[in-house]
């Protein structure tokens, strides 16, 4: 499955490397171009007992990270959250009912 993991901090690193362990295609999407690069290079910018050796086994076979949200999620097939604050400084809404990616059927 070919999933857009949305901010790529603790919560949506940890999330989408275990995801691509698993399997899937995962593109993060990263607000910082130099942190996006870290993690292109198998370099993990926090630490997690176990993460880096994860991210190693990921990146160039089904795992990447970008600065730019359309390319993440143009072709996903799934998208989750991994950060609670956008990428202005502001607050997401929480999300009451779910939503579809545009051209994607409803969950």
């Amino acid at each position: 499955m070919r999933v857009a993991v949305i901010g790529a901090g603790y919560a949506g690193l940890v999330t989408g490397v275990v995801s691509a362990n698993r399997g899937n295609d995962v593109c993060l999407v990263v607000i910082d171009p130099q942190k996006a690069a870290l993690k292109n290079q198998s370099k993990a910018p926090l630490h997690e007992e176990g993460l880096e050796p994860l991210l190693q086994n990921s990146v160039w076979k089904n795992l990447k990270a970008t600065v730019d949200i359309n390319e993440a999620v143009t072709n996903a097939e799934e998208a989750v959250s991994g950060a609670e604050f956008g990428f202005h400084g502001q607050r997401m809404e929480r999300v009451q009912q779910p939503r579809s990616l545009p051209g994607k059927e409803s969950l």
